[in-house]
């Protein structure tokens, strides 16, 4: 079996395990992409391949190609159409889930909590709340408050298990029906407006896909009145301008936000993450999509990637394997 690592920056801990399977495996190969011209000629007898991104023509060499590693959980980048025509495995992690979970809550309780106004503020010398003698400004609690957890796979049972504290009620959207309810979780529905409605904090934890694009769309986001919206999927979840009007106009109490609807495309760059000035809102928490950028979380990704190679290795399938009809 011929393993080729397209460029990504891989750290020398997921060598070092891969020498290791070398020696377990001795029918195992892995191969290094030191540059992007070499690559065609690299994948082209490949089995599998661990990647960070595919460019348009790389399946076009990888005559050979039977599995694509993902070491995350994100695969809505990958040619759906033409893996399922081939019937190429995608292989992925959700070693990162209670991390992710754990920045959705951060992001919340900074949000309710007026966090980073008050700190801004006070860096300046302004004063909040009493000592302001602003006897109206005052932070939210989530304790009793209606949480809404909108995708209820690895995330959101882990998030959920972090609100059980602050007593709910708890309400999730998952795509089939539970047969039971676990403990804690007041409801659980298939109706995404009917989640909406019962509560007061929402949480984003679901895959980006074809059905899930513009999920929050505007006539959505006009039934979130006095909401506050938490983000840790993807940006493109939401409809980017009916969000930054809705949080101007003060329709939506606030937003936590850790993914966006621009990127940089080099290292360093300076760049804005939306056409529209979210920085410019006081109800808004900004983060740069590091919900699993922790030792934790890359440590714990990087442990479910190799039980994927070596499951695939033993069996010729991976451990934990997306869904090509769902494409998560």
């Amino acid at each position: 079996m011929k393993l080729v690592l397209l460029q990504h920056p891989f750290s020398d801990n997921f060598i070092l395990q891969l020498h290791h399977l070398k020696e377990q495996y001795p029918d195992f190969s892995f191969h290094r992409e030191e540059s992007y011209q070499e690559r065609p000629s690299l994948i082209k007898d490949a089995d599998g391949i661990v990647l960070g991104r595919l460019h348009p023509g790389d399946l076009d060499h990888a005559e050979n190609l039977k599995t694509i590693f993902v070491p995350w959980t994100g695969v809505n980048h990958l040619p759906w159409e033409t893996l399922r025509k081939r019937n190429i495995q995608v292989a992925h992690t959700h070693g990162n889930a209670e991390v992710v979970a754990e920045k959705a809550f951060q992001l919340c309780l900074s949000l309710l909590g007026h966090i980073v106004p008050y700190h801004n503020d006070l860096t300046q010398g302004r004063w909040h709340g009493f000592a302001a003698g602003q006897f109206d400004d005052r932070w939210q609690t989530l304790k009793n408050r209606p949480c809404g957890i909108l995708g209820f796979g690895s995330i959101g049972k882990h998030l959920l298990s972090m609100l059980k504290p602050f007593k709910g009620p708890f309400h999730a959207l998952k795509k089939h029906s539970l047969s039971s309810l676990p403990e804690g979780l007041s409801s659980c529905s298939v109706d995404i407006d009917e989640v909406i409605e019962k509560s007061s904090v929402l949480f984003l934890t679901m895959p980006l896909t074809p059905d899930t694009k513009n999920i929050i769309n505007t006539e959505r986001i006009q039934q979130m009145k006095d909401k506050y919206l938490i983000n840790v999927s993807r940006g493109e979840l939401i409809e980017e301008e009916s969000l930054y009007h809705s949080l101007k106009e003060g329709l939506l109490a606030g937003a936590g936000l850790d993914v966006w609807f621009q990127y940089p495309k080099k290292r360093n760059e300076v760049h804005m993450p939306s056409r529209f000035p979210f920085h410019e809102l006081d109800n808004v928490v900004m983060s740069p999509h590091v919900a699993c950028f922790c030792e934790e979380g890359h440590q714990q990704m990087i442990q479910e990637t190799f039980q994927n190679i070596e499951h695939w290795l033993k069996t010729g399938k991976p451990l934990y394997q997306a869904n090509a009809h769902l494409e998560y």
